[in-house]
């Protein structure tokens, strides 16, 4: 298979640093705050871990699917 053919993943540095591929050859330090990896040229680029998230949205009232009684407008239910 050529490498036409062959996906790559590849991380957007920050500050306009362009894409830099995500591997592990690359890859100088990783931590629970950031990795950082070297670009093709050997700069060190500091790449920040996004946090955890549970995907879990707070229920509240507003976001609630029933209308309120005063709603009159023509199609409400």
């Amino acid at each position: 298979m050529n490498g036409m053919a062959v996906p790559m993943l590849v991380l957007d540095a920050p500050g306009g640093g362009g894409k830099v591929p995500n591997r592990a050859d690359l890859h100088r330090h990783l931590d629970r705050e950031h990795v950082v990896l070297a670009d093709l040229r050997g700069d060190l680029i500091d790449y920040p871990r996004p946090r955890e998230r549970t995907g879990r949205v707070p229920y509240t009232t507003s976001t609630s699917r029933t209308s309120p009684p005063t709603d009159d407008r023509e199609g409400s239910l």
